[in-house]
């Protein structure tokens, strides 16, 4: 284990790259079978909005580059924190000897922990897994990055048990001004034409006052909900409706087809719906 502890000490060096631009601190090294690092890497994702940009996965392409193969055998892979279920694959298909890791990762983990992955029998290659190489000084360096996280944002980032940042949710009335065009006047990725456009659509008073009570609906527990037709959302009593006072946009064929139509039937759309007590009373 000792012979691995200058590999992640530079691991280590490398994942404190991926926290000064905002990522997970990670890093990884690749290694010879003389000790020499032919790759390097830390987790990039966020810097190259790159969903596949973990340390493991650029330190492993470096080294390809490197030894002018994809074929590491003789290699190992040497990272700060235990491979997950996507590096895990890469380090079987890119045939490196073994795996190295420090930090294990409980809840994301593919070399051990939630799962086993490098050492799984069904597999085409099988590798040696070698863990906690300087894993309280990668824990440490995890868990500093999340509590710094949590002081300054609350959006998560972060990868497997160490990320648990809590979620901000915006209240209801902040999520219906998104709908409001006037809202996109500080931004600068919308053109003038664009607002222009916008001018014809902007919702009225009436409309906002509208949209917050369904919203605020929504985000009720199922059982606490009122009843459909309490809210005037559908009728619970068939009445007559006299001619005069159909929808608009009901055709002139479709009011003839429906001419002389019960009272127990109400024309909604065009579309004949009976009534629940008529449905009741036939069945």
């Amino acid at each position: 284990m000792d012979r691995y502890r200058d590999a992640m000490s530079r691991a280590l060096f490398y994942a404190n790259q991926a926290r000064e631009s905002g990522d997970v601190p990670v890093g990884a090294v690749v290694i010879d079978s003389l000790g020499r690092i032919v790759g390097k890497g830390w987790n990039t994702r966020e810097a190259a909005h790159d969903p596949c940009g973990h340390a493991e996965i650029n330190a492993l392409r470096e080294a390809g580059q490197t030894l002018k193969r994809w074929n590491l055998v003789g290699c190992t892979l040497v990272v700060t924190l235990e491979p997950c279920t996507m590096c895990a694959g890469a380090a079987l298909a890119s045939r490196v000897d073994r795996v190295v890791f420090g930090a294990w990762d409980p809840k994301a983990g593919a070399a051990g922990s939630l799962r086993d992955v490098l050492r799984d029998s069904r597999m085409n290659h099988s590798l040696e897994v070698i863990p906690g190489v300087l894993g309280v000084e990668a824990t440490i360096q995890l868990k500093a990055f999340f509590q710094d996280k949590r002081e300054t944002t609350a959006e998560p980032t972060g990868r497997g048990a160490l990320a648990n940042e809590p979620v901000a949710v915006p209240p209801l009335e902040a999520i219906a001004s998104w709908n409001h065009p006037g809202s996109l006047e500080s931004s600068d990725s919308v053109s003038d034409s664009d607002r222009e456009a916008k001018k014809s659509e902007e919702p009225t008073q009436e409309s906002a006052t509208t949209l917050l009570p369904q919203m605020e609906r929504a985000s009720q527990p199922v059982s606490n909900r009122a009843k459909p037709e309490n809210l005037g959302l559908v009728a619970s009593k068939a009445d007559a409706v006299p001619a005069g006072e159909m929808t608009p946009f009901v055709s002139a064929p479709t009011r003839a087809k429906h001419a002389g139509t019960p009272a127990d039937v109400r024309i909604v759309a065009g579309i004949p719906l009976r009534s629940h007590a008529y449905k009741r009373a036939k069945h």
